[in-house]
């Protein structure tokens, strides 16, 4: 019988230290995953702010109504 701490005869001493050593580099691979996440989500908020602006501020899109107004007038035109 063993009580908590100790080892089996059978255990094998690689088998825990390689499941120690999995179990330390999945935290190390979450937390650089959590910063990637941290990275492109900022990146991505920053490049939907500016794409956002250039729509925005762009003189090549214009609004349904405008674009109505400025039809109707061509055709008042050729009337």
């Amino acid at each position: 019988m063993t009580t908590k701490g100790q080892w089996k005869s059978s255990d094998n001493v690689m088998d825990h230290l390689y499941a120690a050593l999995q179990h330390w580099q999945t935290k190390q691979q979450l937390t650089v995953l959590e910063q990637a996440v941290d990275v492109y989500t900022s990146e991505f908020e920053r490049f939907i702010k500016f794409i956002s602006e250039v729509i925005a501020n762009s003189p090549f899109f214009i609004y349904a109504e405008e674009a109505g107004a400025i039809e109707s007038r061509k055709n008042d035109e050729h009337e």
